[in-house]
């Protein structure tokens, strides 16, 4: 449990049996959205993302959203900015 909360995407997370899955996000703690240089936009915070095709997405604590426009796993950062060497003007 600690290698997961140590991860900068979010895209790793888990639950404990004994509390089950959360079926509902509580947004109303507040949600942080952090610019990282030549990087990703990060969102700390429970979000909902709704997709292109009308699919619904909610995701919990941290997530890597892209922004360098070089992806493969939109919208999420997948570290092709690292990769290609983009850096922001």
């Amino acid at each position: 449990m600690k290698q997961i909360d140590q991860c900068p995407s979010g895209a790793l997370s888990y639950y404990k049996n004994s509390e089950g899955k959360s079926s509902a996000l509580d947004v109303s703690e507040l949600t942080k959205v952090e610019v990282i240089p030549n990087g990703p936009v990060r969102v700390h915070g429970d979000i909902e993302i709704t997709h292109s095709n009308g699919a619904i997405e909610k995701r919990e604590r941290i997530t890597a959203l892209y922004r360098c426009g070089m992806f493969s796993n939109k919208p999420y950062c997948d570290g092709t900015h690292k990769r290609e060497g983009w850096q922001e003007n």
